[in-house]
């Protein structure tokens, strides 16, 4: 045995005796399969997860939005602690206006029924400040094919996003401004931090 976990590490070994007529060992025959390839799949997979749990926000949630885990990255991001999320539904991060619309109804059933969906997200923290998540909802199926679990992988993009308004702001002044000027209004200034 010592042979073949030099020669196949990942061997399962099952031992069987072979008994006489009076019910005593007269050899042990063994069989051996090398699972080699199944190890190194699962340690790569394993790999790639560890991977993503150090730079990504993850949540996981029931098909009906209800909060199964979280990591510590995402409990980061959002201010909670896991005791105060899991076992609370998604809508908890999420703006009461947008919980109401029919379009969040949509996104559960969407998601329910094994679609994928990524995007840009305005979410809430704990303490009520917004925070963008560039996030996809990633629906797990069971051994049927329907949908076990929704995992979330979010990136926090909030001050990518603050840029982004800011410019736009920016860019509606500016033409504001200008329109003004072509009408000889000269008064008229840009303000804000940019």
């Amino acid at each position: 045995s010592t042979l073949l976990r030099t020669l196949f590490p990942y061997t399962t070994l099952f031992r069987s005796p072979i008994l006489d007529r009076n019910g005593n060992t007269v050899k042990v025959v063994k069989f051996a399969t090398d699972i080699t390839e199944e190890k190194l799949y699962q340690e790569s997979m394993k790999g790639q997860m560890h991977a993503i749990d150090r730079n990504q926000a993850i949540i996981e949630f029931t098909p009906d939005g209800i909060v199964v885990t979280a990591n510590d990255n995402f409990q980061k991001t959002m201010g909670y602690g896991l005791d105060e999320i899991v076992g609370g539904h998604h809508r908890m991060f999420v703006d009461p206006a947008e919980v109401a619309s029919p379009a969040y109804g949509e996104f559960w059933d969407k998601l329910r029924r094994g679609q994928f969906v990524a995007g840009d997200f305005r979410r809430f923290d704990r303490s009520g400040q917004e925070v963008w998540l560039r996030a996809s909802y990633n629906p797990i199926p069971d051994r049927y094919g329907k949908t076990a679990k929704v995992v979330k992988f979010a990136t926090n993009i909030t001050e990518e996003k603050r840029y982004e308004q800011a410019i736009q702001r920016m860019v509606g002044q500016s033409t504001e401004v200008m329109g003004a000027v072509a009408d000889g209004d000269l008064t008229r200034t840009i303000e804000g931090d940019f």
